[in-house]
């Protein structure tokens, strides 16, 4: 079974730049939408899938945001911010392995978002982010839009 689906991987269409930049701008919506509130589930592939290049731009959007995010307000090194980064993406994926996908692709946007914001906010100086009461409130924002956006995906599952 593992070889047929690497087989197949392999063998799939390379995507174009208009359809890759098409799925660009629909992760990076869906990032903005998760962190505003406003449904973001209605942006997802009807059937999402792990090697699709949506999915894999929005992996590689957490990569980035959350090692960024580790470097400017945790003061990591760069090699330990990518590990914990691997590190909780790869427990986030085996979790979402049982076909949790689209609501793993939903959480990689909405928690890049938080995290991009929080590491711009920081590297700009317009909020200071290294007290404990900032740092609570950017992750209470990003828990409040990753929880809306499950309930707003399983209610419209429901319908």
């Amino acid at each position: 079974m593992f070889a047929e689906n690497l087989w197949h991987w392999r063998q799939s269409r390379p995507i174009g730049p208009p359809a890759l930049l098409r799925e660009a701008a629909t992760v990076l919506a869906m990032m903005a939408m998760g962190i505003c509130f406003c449904r973001p589930h209605r942006l997802l592939p009807p059937k999402v899938q792990i090697r699709s290049a949506g999915f894999c731009l929005a992996s590689a959007m957490f990569v980035v945001a959350a090692v960024l995010r580790d470097l400017v307000l945790g003061g990591m090194s760069m090699r330990a911010a990518v590990l914990a980064t691997g590190l909780s993406y790869g427990v986030l994926l085996l979790v979402s392995m049982a076909g949790w996908i689209a609501e793993f692709m939903l959480l990689l946007c909405t928690l890049s978002a938080v995290d991009l914001v929080a590491s711009c906010l920081a590297l700009t100086g317009f909020v200071d982010l290294t007290g404990e009461f900032a740092r609570s409130v950017l992750l209470l924002w990003g828990l409040a839009a990753m929880f809306i956006a499950m309930v707003q995906l399983r209610l419209a599952r429901k319908d």
